[in-house]
């Protein structure tokens, strides 16, 4: 388990600003939860679970010794997903070749990166999100849930055009003398492993937790979606060569408490109201998409991008391409400077009415969809 635990810190930046207290169930630590009495704020999608629906895009993990024969011979061609260079933090996104395969685009894997030179130690830092790249060296088989690769050079075929810039500051003293924590935030993203169970990735504001799930909550991480809002209680593993991870506690029988799951919306027929976002084209999206940004009166903040429904019958195709024009008409009409958000931008000022059906199929569905019937369903305003 604790290899589990330097294999999810090693592998996610932890970014986050907050001030030392006592919570309020009496746990010295950092104060990063809110009140009981105001979780049920963050309760959006509801108590009814629906059936769970089947995963039209399950993950898909390449074999180890075709990853490393690609590494060793004329290099594995794929796409970086993310850089800290202030936490030696790099990923990277291979996807499925076969092009007679309608679905290659959702067959991808990441993989955590070490350099093995000065000269790649030193490129690392200078890439960004969606730069296209060829990296040579070897598959590094430490069994974690997400896989490690040495690599000894890296050619850039194709830089991305319009990267996001962020700066990330974390203070790893703030963790000195914590030993247990509780976290309120929503789930980033999930992991698994036969031998080594199961990892969570739980946003906290601007911070990120790498979290290895005890035994006693497998059954309960086993269930969950991205995007579920959670409060999570957490031990603090300290290790001298390595910064601080986090464990779930196993002391405390309800230490991942879903309070609103993500799977919940499904098929609801809601209007979600907020802010304009845009993800820009980019090699993880084949267009511009824009989403409606809802935020909670506790600052938990959800997507739901603009997704056609087929209410009517009509013209899916059309409906989807009004949509989006819509969108980015009422995106270049405000005159106001876009906000980099991680790795899509918004806009304030822009006030989103959005009605229709919500989609969430996927454990690890990057954003929930809200499916619109018709244009007139997408209203915009100015603040």
């Amino acid at each position: 388990m604790k290899r589990l635990f330097a294999i999810l810190a090693l592998s996610i930046a932890l970014i986050y600003s907050c001030s030392k207290s006592e919570n309020d169930d009496g746990i010295d630590g950092l104060n990063l939860t809110v009140p009981v009495a105001n979780r049920a704020s963050s309760n959006f999608c509801g108590p009814t679970t629906p059936e769970t629906p089947e995963d039209p895009t399950p993950p898909h993990l390449f074999d180890a010794a075709f990853i490393d024969g690609k590494l060793k011979g004329d290099g594995l061609i794929g796409w970086m997903h993310g850089i800290v260079p202030s936490y030696n933090h790099y990923t990277f996104t291979y996807r499925l070749e076969d092009q007679s395969d309608f679905m290659a685009f959702f067959k991808a894997q990441q993989f955590t990166l070490i350099p093995r030179s000065d000269e790649v130690a030193k490129l690392l830092p200078t890439l960004h999100r969606h730069d296209k790249v060829r990296l040579k060296g070897s598959f590094f088989a430490n069994g974690s849930p997400i896989p490690h690769l040495f690599v000894e050079g890296i050619e850039v075929i194709t830089p991305f055009a319009m990267p996001t810039e962020n700066e990330y500051q974390f203070d790893m003293s703030q963790f000195k003398d914590v030993r247990k924590l509780q976290v309120f935030g929503q789930l980033h993203a999930r992991v698994y492993s036969e031998k080594m169970g199961y990892g969570l990735v739980v946003e906290h504001k601007d911070a990120l937790f790498p979290v290895a799930v005890s035994p006693e909550h497998a059954s309960i991480a086993a269930k969950m979606f991205r995007g579920d809002i959670v409060n999570i209680a957490l031990k603090v593993v300290e290790s001298p060569r390595a910064p601080a991870h986090f464990a779930t506690d196993p002391e405390v029988a309800n230490a991942i408490d879903v309070v609103d799951p993500m799977l919940n919306c499904h098929k609801q027929e809601r209007t979600v109201e907020g802010i304009l976002v845009k993800f820009r084209k980019s090699p993880a999206i084949s267009s511009d998409t824009y989403a409606v940004r809802f935020i909670d009166s506790n600052g938990i903040a959800r997507n739901f991008t603009f997704f056609p429904g087929d209410h009517g019958g009509g013209d899916v195709m059309q409906l989807f391409k009004d949509l989006g024009a819509k969108a980015k008409a009422a995106w270049e009409a405000n005159s106001e400077e876009e906000v980099v958000v991680r790795n899509y931008h918004s806009k304030k000022g822009i006030w989103v009415k959005a009605t229709g059906i919500l989609n969430v199929e996927s454990p690890d569905q990057a954003n929930p969809q809200i499916n619109i019937g018709k244009v007139e369903d997408l209203v915009f305003e100015t603040k």
